[in-house]
């Protein structure tokens, strides 16, 4: 028999089924999801070759999605369903129970007929944080020992779209860590996305984490966020800050390896210290 799952959304972070979820009663009817290459082009008068321009990227996806919520819990449903979609945290739009996307705010209409009396259609649309489906959750750990340049084992990435991890910097028994460099190649030299951190250290026992973004308050503000790219924190706030050396991006675990590996170097390090990767496998659908 096969197993249907309803399709959900949950905080950023937390797992399918997690208690803050809310569930599609019945899954939407439809849900598009578009894809579109961020490029620029320039018409070149009179002529049939023109100039194109692109670094690869996609840009934002927009999902539109409809349905139908029935019977007496219809108008709870539809509240439950806009409250996630107001919110301003990054929220995970589960499409069954392992394979999820990310998005942040967005917009929900009711659309009432008078014919209807007991349903609720619905339409929305969401705007994705980053343009990838994510499934299968990994991880690696390279423990460094020394201060020059280091590789990291191999990482594995079964989708078709680059995967960007969530590093996470633990000083175990080492002196004081007071840089950080990683690269998504086998140097640092030759890697294509790399990022150095600085502005602070990293003690015995401390742990520094780089998130590939984040959404955080502006100080002062209240509740207004923003969107931070490479967004180092200790301890929970800010702390240090993150170059991407020009490239773009933070390194990048390539959709269909099985044999990349990263380039690590630790200023300061002179004993056991564990650098750990979080990602998930990417796919553009």
């Amino acid at each position: 028999m096969v197993t249907v799952y309803e399709m959900q959304i949950t905080n950023d972070g937390e797992a399918y089924d997690h208690s803050s979820k809310f569930e599609f009663p019945q899954n939407p009817m439809v849900v598009n999801f578009p894809i579109e290459m961020d490029r620029k082009v320039t018409n070149v008068d009179f002529n049939s070759y023109h100039v194109f321009v692109t670094g690869g990227g996609i840009k934002t996806r927009q999902i539109v999605g409809n349905g139908t919520f029935h019977g007496s819990g219809r108008k709870a449903s539809f509240n439950g369903l806009a409250g996630k979609i107001i919110s301003t945290s990054i929220q995970r739009f589960w499409l069954d129970s392992d394979t999820f996307f990310r998005f942040y705010g967005g917009s929900v209409r009711e659309v009432l007929n008078s014919e209807k009396n007991n349903f609720i259609d619905y339409n929305f649309s969401l705007s994705m944080t980053d343009p990838f489906v994510y499934k299968t959750s990994r991880n690696l750990t390279k423990n460094v020992t020394v201060a020059t340049e280091v590789n990291s084992g191999a990482f594995t990435n079964s989708g078709n779209a680059d995967s960007v991890a969530r590093i996470e910097i633990t000083n175990v028994s080492s002196a004081n860590i007071t840089g950080v460099e990683i690269g998504d190649g086998g140097t640092l030299a030759t890697s294509f996305h790399k990022i150095t951190w600085s502005g602070g250290t990293i003690a015995t026992g401390e742990t520094l984490i780089i998130y590939p973004y984040k959404m955080v308050n502006l100080s002062g503000k209240g509740d207004i966020k923003s969107t931070r790219i490479g967004y180092p924190e200790k301890a929970s706030v800010l702390y240090g800050s993150v170059s991407q050396n020009g490239t773009g991006s933070m390194p990048r675990v390539t959709g269909g390896t099985t044999t990349q590996t990263f380039a690590i170097k630790l200023t300061g390090c002179n004993n056991s210290t564990n650098v750990k990767f979080y990602w998930y496998d990417a796919y553009t659908g």
